[in-house]
């Protein structure tokens, strides 16, 4: 019976990798899922035309693969949700795109518990982003068009550390431990 089903999953995995693209009554392509590594994913497509920005990385999908290029693509756009199982079927990765960028928040997980959140602007890191350790969030940042603008927060124990960025360039530091306020400035 265990052979049984490890030809019949072998099989689908197969059927999924070669699969061709249609496009949907709406003109959307089709909902794909395929396999990367020891990976399923799951996404959908786009045709839309674009001009792509030579400092954004976008993500299409061609001849039965994921890629993601910085500033080109050849191919089709990947264009809303996104999800990534492992091969135990818990989550790894889920998220959205729109036209092939990043948009939304994205959440990362490791044996299933979440390390990671992310918000993304036309394929730029955008907003907060945390990342976790045993559930507890052990750093926060702040971005803007992709570059860290803002507080970044390392959590750790009794301490606190926090960097003031402006531009992607650090300009002050404050650490807190066991209540003791202590300040450098950067110049």
């Amino acid at each position: 019976m265990n052979k049984f089903l490890l030809v019949l999953g072998f099989l689908l995995v197969l059927a999924a990798c070669g699969q061709r693209i249609f496009p949907s009554d709406d003109g959307e392509l089709q909902k794909v899922t395929t396999k990367a590594g020891d990976d399923f994913l799951e996404f959908r497509l786009t045709r839309t035309k674009v001009n792509p920005d030579p400092n954004r990385e976008y993500f299409w999908f061609k001849s039965g693969q994921l890629q993601s290029t910085r500033g080109s693509f050849s191919g089709y756009l990947l264009d809303g949700e996104f999800t990534r199982m492992n091969q135990e079927g818990q989550l790894s990765a889920r998220g959205e795109f729109k036209d092939g960028l990043k948009t939304g928040t994205w959440y990362s997980y490791q044996q299933g518990e979440l390390v990671t959140i992310e918000t993304y602007r036309k394929g730029q890191l955008s907003g907060k982003s945390q990342d976790f350790l045993g559930g507890e969030v052990v750093e926060e940042r702040i971005y803007k068009s992709g570059v860290l603008n803002g507080f970044r927060k390392e959590l750790r124990g009794d301490s606190v550390r926090q960097i003031k960025y402006r531009g992607g360039v650090p300009t002050d530091t404050t650490y807190l431990k066991s209540g003791v306020l202590s300040l450098d400035f950067l110049h």
